[in-house]
């Protein structure tokens, strides 16, 4: 059997007896590490429940529950080992299973019980065993962009202008609109985007009202960075042994005279002051002296920097100035040979933080955020609670407030404490601030040897979440120092199972000079280590560096189609094989898209492409918003102005003139009109009436839908990716609608540009399309990387910065700086802070970088575009761009072609008015009325079916809705029994969901009665049936079917398998009406639904051989009652 050159670190990662945390590159098999040591931990424990892995995302836990289950069940059947690593999976597997059997754990039934969960499912599972410690109450919802709530905290903030409340908070609130120079989009949009990060700036303004301790924590901070910096670059120095040569330069160069003055201060000394203090000026003077202003090491010396020109000079002069320039030479070369990264460091030193001037105005700025910031927090979590709603940033510091500390554990936490006794983090690289301060808290009070684990696992190469707030320099804390008392041992994966010889050893030579040369924790710079070939593993087709030069359009157009034809020839010759186009961000795929619909190529993509670029969809949002608003004038005209009617501006203008109400308007013309437009306008004003009329009687998604169809919206679609859209557009309309209509249509608008397109998901060989941030952990045998050249735009200047980092001790310091309100002189660490920014983010590029090229298996392409400068010359690619990164080391392979000239760049398309033809238009003369043609999916259109929503209709609608989101509520939390006496505390909870809904305050009381009645229906025997645990169970499942050549889209209340039967249920809110007795309600509703639950049983049959059992659950009766039953009965 092959010896792996790692095997040492592949069996410290899996022995079970030690803490270990591991350094994983890519390709190295860090899952499967992963799965072997849960099963050798699961072979060792009382209960399964013991061994609590934590991953990221839900398809994470599902791939390693999948695993782990497949691996028993392997040996269950009696499998033997056909490699070395197969050999090692197995036998832990039968380990684990031979435990299985002596605890009677049965986990193949119940894979329930292995306890795998992400980070947001453990905060929530914490919450719900402390609602009162944890201070969050029932259950919320999350909100996934929680940014409308952000908005509302700051609109309360600003309302203390008006009241005749807290007049210091109304002053610091005005005092800082006017330190912002009275900019209130801009104040807003900085408190918005503080509120989003507030975990990482509350408890340090919380902890500090006291002004002085507040800045004492920040100098603090700035002086120990500082100090930090200097013993850097000092020991760079000090090794190299150029001090006292540096001392005799700086001395030679101010006594011939200089201009800068940085500089002249150098002639106080002699030698390099103590590096126990941070001298400001000493440090700007070398840098000034050393280093151009462009901060690289100075190649030429002149009059400027006291270096006389030796031929200007005569004898012993001479002799020295030359002399003086060759030591200057020498002393950079041997510096650079002890850390090439020495000029990064002298320029930090450049930088170093200073405490904010006292009496500038950036520090009136700073104290009044140290006011007004803990009452904006305040005032979120007020709006929180009023919504039932929550970001996961809150629901995680509810969790650790219900965990304690370690000097006062939690309920919680006793509780975890006792059942949890080995714990895996997989992907450690990416854990925030909240998450380490979780596992610290759940391990607080374990000891070294008392037989319990922690098993920490990533790659700091691949940390690239730091917009989520990941923090790579956890990990690199915890393998220095441990996570709080427990001492890790550290391993090393480096052999790399993915990619071929030419693609590893292309990494190995690229990354290497890219990656910093020395880790540094506070920084978060990680160094490279080259991963290593497997024995047996050779050549390979390799990397490919190919580019385009010449006008920007065309160079995108000769990029997309050198990929389209690339793709064609591999799908040719290797049909089998998976190919996939990874992009930094979307804009790259402008030309790309297009040139693979060209050339015949299926795509299928993931979150790229968004729906609300598309003309159909647009055109349907627009309809949307009219027949909700008629007086929303900005829909009306587009809507008049898209191809569903097509009028020019000039008709527009003319109908429409300057009113306010276009509907009306529209009924007023009195201008002549041609006959085209006016047919169509008569066409359109009868088919909107129609749509008017019926508004809030029906389901707003059949409304739309309706005029939509008749207005001949389906002839507008290009393909059946169109359609789709569409489907989605109307399914996202019927998710949003209570009531008939869409209290927020902002709301309506955000959810929209949220939804993305798929070209062919089903075809067999469809290339991927996915951001390189999607792609992590996943390969492909091709993998393209388009637009390396393109730069981002440079950030914004943000109001505020401010950073927290870890010390080499594992603490946290933080600074805080903002900018300097408008006319005020700059802040220099607010420079230092933004300059630090700026170079995090460059080196989690070169980490994005890296995780891109580690994708492929057999192929890597890397194509760009680069412009021509007026001379002629071709540019090199800019420092933003992620080509920049590593041009110095693949600049010799590049192959550069000038790209021909299109069309398309020299000739502006021809705008022209889109018309749907008349023919087109659905005829309305067989009907009743025009949108009677179009059937919904439950209800048609005509005068006759037109039911009125009274107000006990819109009460039991919206309590069902509510009653089904707290069912796939509990199911998601994995809540499997429930207490009728816990109704009072989710009262809060229904409350809000229906009021949210638009009942009144009138209705509230109703609505949570009937919703109420349901949750004490989840207390008998049928409900607890239902809400136990399950094989395959899945709540809120959509399913697709087509019936009659038609595409209808289907939701699933319920659907597990147990006995080896499928069961399907769908809830219904519904009562006995009075006096009927239960078993002829019973009936009527299975009757009332058998043609609906016939459809859900033919959906499903995709789903497996079992046979299929057809269920209404009844929760205000307490009833599941079956199709089976109801036949037989009859």
């Amino acid at each position: 059997m092959t010896i792996a050159q790692d095997q040492q670190g592949r069996d410290l990662a899996v022995d079970p007896s030690k803490s270990v945390i591991v350094e994983a590159g890519a390709g190295s098999g860090k899952t499967a590490n992963l799965v072997v040591r849960k099963l050798r931990l699961l072979a060792i424990s009382e209960n399964p429940e013991e061994v609590l892995s934590i991953t990221f995302t839900r398809k994470a836990t599902a791939e390693m529950r999948s695993r782990v289950i497949g691996a028993l069940r392997t040996v269950a059947l009696g499998a033997t080992a056909t490699n070395a690593y197969e050999e090692v999976l197995y036998d832990s597997a039968r380990a684990a299973l031979k435990r299985d059997k002596e605890m009677g754990w049965n986990l193949l039934d119940n894979p329930s019980r292995l306890r795998i969960v992400t980070f947001d499912s453990l905060a929530h599972m914490i919450v719900r065993m402390s609602p009162i410690t944890s201070q969050l109450g029932g259950p919320v919802v999350v909100e996934e962009d929680p940014s409308p709530l952000y908005e509302k905290a700051v609109d309360r903030l600003f309302q203390s202008l008006d009241s005749q409340g807290d007049d210091s908070l109304s002053e610091a609130v005005f005092q800082f609109l006017d330190l912002m120079d009275n900019r209130q989009v801009r104040a807003r949009s900085f408190l918005t985007n503080l509120l989003a990060r507030r975990d990482q700036w509350l408890a340090y303004v919380l902890s500090a009202r006291d002004r002085g301790e507040f800045y004492d924590l920040i100098n603090e901070s700035c002086t120990e960075l500082g100090l930090g910096t200097i013993a850097e670059i000092s020991t760079v120095i000090e090794v190299a042994g150029v001090g006292p040569a540096l001392a005799q330069l700086w001395s030679y160069a101010t006594e011939n005279g200089v201009k800068s003055k940085a500089i002249a201060e150098l002639a106080r000394y002699k030698q390099f002051p103590d590096t126990k203090e941070v001298d400001l000026v000493f440090w700007r003077g070398l840098v000034d002296f050393m280093l151009t202003s462009g901060g690289t090491f100075r190649k030429r010396l002149t009059d400027k920097e006291g270096f006389p020109a030796p031929s200007k000079l005569k004898g012993e002069e001479k002799k020295e100035a030359q002399a003086m320039k060759d030591l200057f030479s020498q002393v950079v070369s041997e510096i650079e040979d002890i850390n090439p990264d020495a000029c990064a460091l002298l320029n930090r030193c450049g930088v170093l933080p200073e405490a904010i001037e006292e009496g500038s105005d950036a520090l009136a700025l700073m104290d009044t955020l140290v006011e007004i910031l803990p009452v904006l927090a305040a005032d979120l979590q007020v709006i929180f609670t009023e919504h039932g709603a929550a970001d996961h940033g809150h629901v995680f510091q509810a969790a650790l407030q219900a965990l304690g500390d370690e000097t006062m554990p939690g309920e919680a936490s006793l509780s975890l404490d006792y059942q949890i006794r080995h714990i895996l983090v997989d992907e450690y690289q990416d854990t925030s601030k909240p998450q380490t301060q979780m596992l610290k808290r759940l391990t607080a009070g374990w000891e070294q040897g008392d037989g319990r684990t922690l098993f920490l696992v990533g790659d700091p190469k691949q940390s690239i979440y730091k917009f989520r707030d990941a923090n790579v320099s956890n990990f690199l804390a915890a393998r220095r120092n441990g996570l709080g008392d427990i001492r890790l041992t550290a391993a090393y994966l480096t052999e790399n199972f993915r990619s071929t010889e030419a693609i590893i050893e292309w990494n190995n030579m690229v990354y290497g000079p890219v990656f910093p040369a020395e880790e540094n924790i506070a920084r978060s710079e990680v160094t490279f280590s080259p991963s290593t070939v497997p024995a047996g593993v050779s050549g390979g087709d390799g990397v490919i560096v190919r580019g385009f030069y010449g006008d920007p359009i065309n160079n995108a157009m000769s990029e997309a189609d050198y990929i389209a034809t690339k793709l064609k020839d591999i799908q040719a010759k290797h049909p089998e094989e998976t190919s996939a186009i990874l992009v930094r961000n979307r804009s790259h795929l402008r030309e790309i898209l297009p040139a693979l619909k060209r050339h015949k190529i299926a795509w299928k993509a993931s979150d790229i492409d968004p729906l609300s670029s598309l003309g159909v969809v647009s055109d349907l949002l627009c309809l949307t918003r009219a027949i909700m608003n008629p007086m929303d004038k900005l829909a009306w005209v587009a809507l008049l102005r898209s191809p569903l009617v097509g009028l020019t501006m000039l008709e527009i203008n003319s109908f429409v003139g300057r009113a306010n109400h276009v509907w009306s308007a529209l009924g007023n013309i009195s201008q002549p009109m041609v006959p085209a437009t006016k047919a169509v306008l008569a066409r359109f004003t009868e088919v909107m009436n129609e749509a008017l009329g019926r508004y809030q009687r029906k389901s707003l998604r059949q409304v739309v839908e309706g005029a939509w169809v008749a207005l001949g919206g389906p002839t507008l679609t290009k393909d059946a990716g169109e359609l789709e859209a569409v489907r989605q557009t109307l399914d996202l309309i019927s998710g949003l609608e209570v009531g008939g209509t869409i209290m927020d249509t902002e709301n309506l608008s955000r959810s929209a540009a949220r939804l993305y397109a798929s070209d062919a998901a089903g075809a067999d060989n469809a290339v991927e399309i996915m951001t390189m941030h999607k792609a992590k952990g996943l390969q492909f045998d091709s993998v393209f990387l388009p637009g390396l050249a393109n730069g981002t735009r440079p950030d914004e200047k943000s109001l505020l910065y401010w950073d927290e980092w870890l010390n080499d001790s594992g603490q946290y310091r933080m600074a805080m700086a903002p900018m300097a309100p408008p006319g005020s002189k700059d802040v220099p660490l607010y420079d230092f802070l933004r300059a630090r920014e700026s170079d995090k983010s460059r080196q989690e590029m070169a980490r994005l970088m890296y995780v891109a090229t580690t994708r492929p298996q057999k192929r890597l392409f890397l194509t760009f575009g680069l412009d021509v400068l007026d001379s002629g010359k071709v540019a090199t690619p800019g420092k933003s761009s992620l080509l920049g990164i590593i041009w110095k080391q693949i600049e010799d392979q590049a192959e550069l072609s000038e790209s021909p000239v299109r069309e398309s760049v020299t000739k502006a398309p021809e705008m022209v008015v889109t018309r749907i033809e008349g023919k087109n238009f659905l005829k309305s003369g067989k009907l009743a009325a025009p949108l009677a043609q179009y059937r919904g999916p439950e209800q048609g259109f005509g005068n006759e079916n037109v039911p009125e929503l009274s107000w006990d209709n819109a009460v039991a609608i919206a309590a069902g809705t509510v009653f089904h989101r707290f069912l796939q509520l509990l199911n998601d939390k994995q809540i499997r029994e429930v207490n009728p006496a816990d109704a009072a505390k989710f009262k809060p909870f229904w409350e809000r969901q229906l009021r949210s809904h638009g009942l009144p305050i009138g209705k509230l009381n109703q609505g949570v009665t009937l919703v109420e009645e349901a949750f004490k229906g989840l207390n008998s025997e049928d409900g607890r049936y239902l809400l136990a645990d399950h094989d395959q169970k899945e709540a809120e499942k959509p399913v697709t079917l087509v019936v009659d050549g038609e595409v209808q889209d289907l939701v699933i209340d319920l659907t597990f398998v147990d006995n080896g039967v499928r069961w399907i249920v769908d809830t219904k809110t519904s009562a006995p009406a009075e006096g009927e007795p239960e078993h002829a309600f019973i009936a009527r509703e299975l009757q009332r639904y058998e043609e609906k639950m016939a459809l859900y049983g033919k959906a499903v049959a995709h789903l497996g051989n079992e046979p299929v059992r057809l269920a209404l659950y009844l929760p205000r009766i307490g009833r599941v009652a079956t199709y089976g039953e109801h036949r037989a009965a009859a």
